[in-house]
């Protein structure tokens, strides 16, 4: 998140980060050859971008209530006003998270009967008093200026992801990006090999020899090679993530990421976004 300006009006600094996941997701759109895949990477991402925020404290929400409040009533929310609401807001969540602690570490009934109401319908949610407590200590030791940039950021993420449900079908109708054929390119056969290999522990150039990588691809493809380090295979081992050509890598990544998604196996799923958010990254700044 962006550096907060105590003159920001919240709308504005939500507007900025909506900027930011539209610009992000069109790049996606120009990078890849599937509609379907670029939309289901930014959806994973949002969930893991949400998935960080300390949605379970009491704090949390009733600043996003209030946020909403000022929005409908007035239109504008400003961090003066924020401020004000704020201490008083904070005074009754360190009750409430004194009470949350008493009762996790006692165990007691008793104790657990005397939680605020919001904290017992989160539990009889599933959720535990432990991440009640983590979420809450979390929201409660962050300064003012930065939790209001976080519920920005947070109503940006929501806005997004109900921008991103209404023009899916739309997109996907009008798109006339046409399917990949069947089947994969060397070069998607070989970043498939190359995750595969690094997920494992086997990295070629920090331990492992290239050469012997190359030559067990080119056995598992039943490719004869006679010169293994002039192949196609152990120049593309070499160098997996060629940053000379970001847009066909990135349309790579997004057509084999599916493949691992569904497995599921998250270790590889996580490097290849990992990989395409560089990749975006680089282009942005270029």
């Amino acid at each position: 998140m962006e550096n907060h300006h105590p003159s920001d009006q919240i709308e504005q600094r939500t507007s900025f980060y909506l900027q930011q996941f539209q610009s992000t997701y069109s790049e996606l759109l120009n990078n890849s050859i599937s509609v379907v895949d670029a939309t289901q990477f930014t959806r994973d991402s949002i969930e893991n971008q949400k998935a960080q925020i300390p949605e379970l404290s009491h704090l949390f929400q009733s600043l996003k209530r209030l946020h909403n409040y000022h929005l409908q009533l007035f239109g504008t929310w400003t961090f003066e006003q924020f401020n004000e609401q704020f201490e008083a807001h904070k005074e009754q969540s360190l009750q409430d998270l004194e009470t949350a602690i008493l009762a996790l570490t006692s165990g007691t009934p008793r104790n657990y009967d005397a939680l605020p109401a919001y904290y017992r319908n989160l539990l009889s949610s599933n959720h535990t008093l432990t991440e009640i407590v983590s979420d809450e200590q979390k929201v409660l030791n962050m300064a003012a200026e930065d939790l209001f940039e976080l519920l920005a950021y947070h109503q940006a993420l929501i806005l997004f992801k109900s921008e991103l449900d209404e023009k899916e079908q739309t997109i996907i109708l009008k798109s006339s990006i046409p399917e990949p054929k069947f089947g994969f390119t060397r070069s998607q056969q070989t970043l498939v090999f190359h995750y595969l290999l690094t997920a494992s522990g086997v990295r070629p150039r920090a331990g492992a020899n290239i050469s012997d990588c190359a030559m067990l691809l080119h056995q598992l493809l039943g490719l004869p090679v006679t010169d293994i380090a002039n192949s196609d295979i152990y120049k593309k081992l070499k160098r997996p993530i060629d940053h000379s050509s970001p847009s066909k890598m990135i349309q790579n990544l997004l057509l084999i990421r599916p493949f691992f998604d569904a497995l599921p196996h998250k270790p590889i799923v996580a490097l290849i976004d990992k990989d395409i958010n560089m990749l975006l990254n680089s282009q942005q700044k270029g």
